[in-house]
């Protein structure tokens, strides 16, 4: 589950590239709604509207998954690992990561866990594109698409910043 639809797509782009079977889900409260299927790994991010990662985790486990989930979040305060870690966390992910390093992270843990292939679960209708070439249009469509708001974000931070050292300067 992430909000920011570029980084989903992206995310699923290369997990899906990478051999996984992927449901990328936008909120807390959608990745909830489908924790009933069968999963070896759950990827949580962990700020997030409607229901965050840490609610959103509390509640898959309290349904009974006991598989894998992890968290995704940039922030790596120890309070905050705590938080998370209580939440039923079996780790947490510093965000950025790259693709490759999070394909890589997956399997290792897959694979150190041993987590035995999923047994078959009724398959949702995916709104994705199947084909590599129209889920690589897609993500860089999203991405692109949020252009702006990310362009206005990083107005604001100057700003900001700006104001911070002219009262510093005063």
């Amino acid at each position: 589950a992430e909000d920011a639809a570029d980084t989903r797509d992206l995310v699923a782009f290369a997990l899906h590239r990478a051999g996984a079977e992927v449901i990328a889900v936008p909120d807390g409260r959608e990745a909830v709604e489908v924790s009933a299927e069968i999963f070896n790994l759950i990827l949580l991010d962990i700020r997030m509207p409607e229901l965050d990662g840490v609610a959103a985790a509390r509640e898959i486990r309290r349904r009974g998954y006991r598989g894998a989930m992890i968290a995704l979040t940039a922030s790596t305060a120890e309070r905050d690992r705590e938080r998370i870690l209580s939440a039923g966390f079996d780790d947490i992910w510093a965000k950025p990561i790259s693709l490759e390093g999070l394909v890589e992270r997956a399997s290792a843990y897959l694979e150190s866990v041993h987590a035995p292939p999923p047994p078959e679960a009724p398959r949702h209708p995916s709104p994705e594109p199947r084909d590599t070439r129209a889920r690589w249009e897609l993500a860089v469509s999203h991405f692109l698409d949020s252009l702006p708001d990310r362009w206005k974000a990083l107005e604001v931070a100057v700003a900001m910043i700006d104001s911070t050292k002219t009262c510093e300067v005063l």
